[in-house]
């Protein structure tokens, strides 16, 4: 059996990035006010053009569902609460920000071939209890826990090849 330590203690400070740096983000309301300060918050310019890319993408899928909206810059975070206001409580939002991040993570260690696509759900499973420790402390204020990882982000656009957008 591989040895999944590192892959998983990386998921759990995901899960933590996530309810630090991404869903303070995630709201009902404001939008424009929150999508500017999303702006700022990423200042990182891969973390940024990744963060317009997917929420620019999102805002695509809505209107092909009739929902419209309007973004002055179109965050995912802010994307996402944008679609969902109306459609689900603030904690389902939540919690699909949460497990979309987690899943994101997961899906890529399996293109990558770091871990199997069985393995991979497993490890998602183990990691539910530190997703809901970290969904339900609510925080206010956008910060990041990674600075080291923001910093190695920013190396990003002059890798040889990249294979995803962050």
């Amino acid at each position: 059996m591989r040895d999944d330590t590192d892959l998983a203690l990386r998921l759990r400070e995901l899960a933590w990035h996530t309810a630090y740096a991404t869903l303070p983000f995630l709201r009902f309301d404001a939008f424009d006010d929150t999508d500017r300060a999303c702006d700022r918050f990423l200042a990182g310019h891969v973390a940024n053009r990744a963060s317009r890319a997917q929420g620019r993408a999102l805002v695509l899928a809505a209107e092909a569902m009739d929902i419209r909206i309007q973004l002055p810059i179109g965050h995912w975070p802010v994307a996402l609460g944008a679609v969902l206001a109306g459609r689900a409580s603030l904690d389902q939002a939540r919690e699909v920000a949460m497990f979309g991040a987690l899943r994101s993570a997961m899906s890529a260690a399996v293109r990558l071939g770091v871990v199997g696509p069985l393995r991979a759900q497993k490890m998602l499973l183990d990691v539910e209890p530190v997703a809901r420790e970290a969904l339900a402390e609510v925080v206010e204020t956008p910060r990041s826990i990674a600075p080291l990882v923001e910093l190695a982000q920013g190396a990003h656009d002059r890798l040889y090849a990249r294979l995803f957008q962050s």
